[in-house]
C-alpha cells in the first residue's frame, strides 16, 4: 500500500558486517578472539618433513643467486654522487 501524502516511511537499517567465512555479524560487538577458522594447531614445527625440504631447497637456491659471482667487481663502484 502506497503512502499517503505527508507520511513518511521509516526504515530501520541494520549494519551488517561481512566477514571472511561470508557469515554476516549485526551490531558493534568486539570479537572475543583473532583466531582463523578452521586451524586447529598453528605450530611450525609440526610440519611435514616435505615442508622442511621445500624450505631447505628454497634457501639454497637463495644463497646461490645472492653469492654468485659476489667478489666482482674487484674494485670501488660509485653509483651516486650527492
Amino acid at each position: 500500500m502506497a503512502p499517503k501524502s505527508g507520511q513518511q516511511i521509516q526504515v530501520e537499517e541494520k549494519q551488517v558486517k561481512r566477514t571472511p567465512n561470508g557469515k554476516g555479524k549485526t551490531g558493534k560487538g568486539k570479537p572475543m578472539d583473532y583466531s582463523s577458522h578452521g586451524i586447529t594447531d598453528n605450530d611450525i614445527f609440526m610440519l611435514p618433513s616435505s615442508d622442511f625440504q621445500l624450505l631447505g631447497f628454497l634457501t639454497f637456491i637463495a644463497a646461490v643467486v645472492r653469492l654468485f659471482r659476489i667478489y666482482q667487481p674487484s674494485s670501488v663502484v660509485f653509483d651516486e654522487v650527492q
